[in-house]
């Protein structure tokens, strides 16, 4: 697999953008929301900050043309946010829950309709205990359902969130920001779209400890989370979810050039058999631009290099871990947000 830096058709674009969201749509990426470093002034001082972008508009790319289309939106419009989650049910429809904007972390869910691009926000609208507020955590989608794990937010209350289905840690540490009731979770909720309900399945075996900007994806009727940030470390654990038995891998064992611990970072499907890793944020405070294939052979997965030519085990016994990872693909990046 080679990365290839597209030839981008006419002038309109969106401005650079970070803790956004995109999703696959009828040949489109659709993308919304997220930061980006802006200058403010005050009468004698001007300094960088971050600000949102506007929330009242959605970025098409076209893949097949390679062409931008800047749509503006209506009806229930979302806050600007960053830090949000994004899926599409119904072939038609885009889920945003939760995400980080000026006055904190949420837990809203708005849809919009990429045929009409309509927002509804539906957070009144579902019954049972939503999520307590929160943003970057991960979600995929069963059917009509979406799965949503984790997250960093603020403490949840006790009667709305069942323990037995995760757990939730203060951040302590002195140098972070916020650090008086907000922290991470490995809670798991299931938003049904067709009944509009929330709900928190029971679910068997060893699940991931709380952690935050993880990320997922779905083979099949199993979901897979790598990585994510729980207290001063993060992550490279790799963990299975089956939709089926409701039942957790526990942490999957990995053998090799094993990626480094981190956050922010992209796993998404891109086939029935394969996963693909890219990017992130690590340890060392430095962005990744690292990639990884994920390939599933016989009920096993085996991390390979994309662009090595690789023969799968007959009989793989353990998963094995290995990157195209060279000097020079690290960038360091100052201006991203500590807490993630």
């Amino acid at each position: 697999m080679t990365f290839v830096f597209p030839s981008i058709n006419g002038t309109v674009k969106p401005r650079e953008r970070s803790g956004h969201v995109a999703v696959h749509y009828d040949g489109y990426l659709v993308v919304w929301g997220g930061y980006c470093n802006g200058e403010e002034q005050l009468p004698g001082f001007q300094f960088l900050g971050d600000r949102y972008h506007p929330s009242n508009e959605v970025w098409l790319y076209c893949i097949e043309t390679s062409t931008w289309k800047h749509v503006e939106t209506s009806g229930d419009i979302p806050p600007p946010m960053s830090g949000s989650t994004a899926c599409v049910i119904g072939g038609k429809y885009m889920y945003i829950f939760a995400g980080h904007h000026d006055e904190g972390p949420s837990s809203t869910v708005f849809v919009l309709g990429l045929n009409t691009f309509v927002w509804q926000n539906l957070t009144e609208r579902i019954q049972g205990n939503p999520p307590s507020d929160r943003d970057k955590l991960c979600c995929w989608t069963h059917n009509d359902l979406i799965v949503y794990f984790g997250g960093y937010g603020i403490s949840p209350d006790p009667d709305k969130v069942d323990e037995s289905c995760g757990f939730f840690t203060f951040n302590a540490s002195v140098e972070e920001q916020f650090t008086d009731n907000r922290g991470w979770n490995s809670h798991m909720f299931v938003l049904d779209t067709e009944h509009l309900t929330w709900s928190q399945p029971q679910t068997k075996g060893r699940a991931p400890t709380p952690r935050a900007a993880q990320a997922a994806a779905k083979l099949g009727n199993i979901a897979y989370i790598f990585g994510g940030r729980y207290m001063e470390q993060r992550r490279n654990d790799l963990h299975a979810f089956d939709m089926d038995t409701m039942e957790w891998s526990g942490s999957i064992p990995t053998t090799g050039n094993v990626p480094d611990g981190r956050t922010w970072h992209s796993l998404s499907t891109v086939s029935d058999k394969h996963l693909f890793l890219y990017g992130g944020f690590n340890n060392q405070a430095e962005a990744l631009d690292s990639q990884y294939i994920v390939c599933r052979y016989s009920g096993q997965l085996l991390f390979n290099p994309p662009k090595a030519a690789q023969v799968a085990p007959k009989e793989p016994s353990y998963i094995t871990l290995s990157a195209q990872e060279t000097a020079g693909q690290r960038k360091n990046i100052n201006n991203i947000p500590q807490n993630l």
